[in-house]
């Protein structure tokens, strides 16, 4: 008997040693990493867990900056060091330091938006834009920063800056229909003007056609307001040709969609007021017509079709000159 309660007192040791020793290895005593760079905390809990250095379970799950820990080391750990784990469970999340939150703003003044947010963010600020006219700095370019280049600042900031949106603007009046003097006077103080005439058999002479830029368009404080005035039509020679002999002219090119066209043939003498004859005026293509002058001294006009293309063709006779004008009312 004495026998088998010394058997049986054996096996109970050795299922509690095996027990114990089933225990130990299924957790694991978390290794303080604190202080260590994470390649030297990867290996400390891979020689803890017993396991290969790709296999040790670490993730770094944040980073942030630190006035006492160096760059690039451990700030804080989870779990704990020295807490008891289960093997499975085990995963162990690092915050590695930034280093110091303190660093040197580069210098951006001149330098584009983009340019200076790229040169911010490299340096680990936030960036935080405002946009200011200006009549020195173009468009797009950086006027200034809240912290001087070259100068510590806290990050991440943010660190503002204060971007050009170029010259100062201003809404242009819509001036269409008023006198010009008084369209003129309106925009005077904001914009210089330079005015255009253009016949209209509608409008009143004086009044403003149309303006570039249009009616609520910022433009420059300065710029130039472009307005085309009305004026009483009038005719205005758009082709010319003289000459003494017969004469064929290549395609004339009536461009204007609208408006009344016309052909005028004047005939003088060949030599100072000396001089007698006549011509016969010929033209063809988008309409086709004839003048005939029988004496020097005289002109006469005819009608054109209206756009299109024309060619003209002058047969003097005796000793004369001639002078053939395209015009256009307007």
């Amino acid at each position: 008997m004495a026998l088998v309660a010394v058997a049986i007192a054996a096996a109970a040791a050795l299922a509690f040693v095996g027990a114990t020793i089933a225990n130990a290895d299924r957790a694991v005593e978390v290794p303080k990493v604190t202080g260590m760079t994470v390649p030297q905390a990867r290996t400390a809990l891979a020689k803890a867990a017993h396991v290969d250095l790709s296999d040790a379970p670490l993730q770094v799950g944040s980073r942030s900056y630190s006035e006492s820990v160096p760059a690039g080391r451990v700030l804080t750990q989870s779990p704990a060091p020295l807490t008891h784990v289960e093997r499975t469970d085990l995963d162990l999340v690092l915050r590695v330091s930034l280093g110091t939150a303190r660093a040197q703003v580069p210098d951006l003044e001149g330098s584009s938006r983009d340019e200076a947010t790229a040169a911010l963010r490299r340096a680990g600020f936030a960036v935080s834009v405002r946009a200011e006219e200006s009549w020195e700095i173009p468009a797009g370019r950086v006027i200034s920063s809240d912290v001087a280049g070259g100068d510590e600042a806290t990050r991440p900031g943010p660190i503002g800056i204060v971007v050009s949106s170029g010259p100062p603007r201003a809404s242009v009046p819509d001036v269409r229909g008023v006198d010009v003097d008084d369209a003129v006077a309106r925009l005077d103080g904001s914009f210089d003007t330079s005015v255009v005439e253009e016949g209209s058999e509608t409008a009143p002479a004086g009044s403003v056609l149309r303006q570039a830029p249009g009616p609520g368009t910022r433009a420059v404080l300065g710029s130039t307001v472009t307005l085309t005035v009305a004026r009483a039509p009038e005719w205005g020679t758009t082709w010319s040709q003289s000459g003494s002999g017969s004469y064929d002219s290549e395609d004339i090119e009536v461009t204007a969609p609208k408006g009344k066209w016309r052909i005028v043939v004047d005939l003088h003498p060949r030599y100072l007021s000396f001089g007698s004859g006549s011509a016969a005026v010929s033209w063809e293509g988008t309409g086709a017509g004839s003048i005939s002058l029988d004496s020097v001294g005289s002109e006469e006009v005819a009608p054109l079709s209206g756009a299109g293309t024309y060619r003209v063709h002058v047969h003097p006779q005796g000793s004369v000159s001639w002078t053939v004008r395209v015009e256009q009312f307007g």
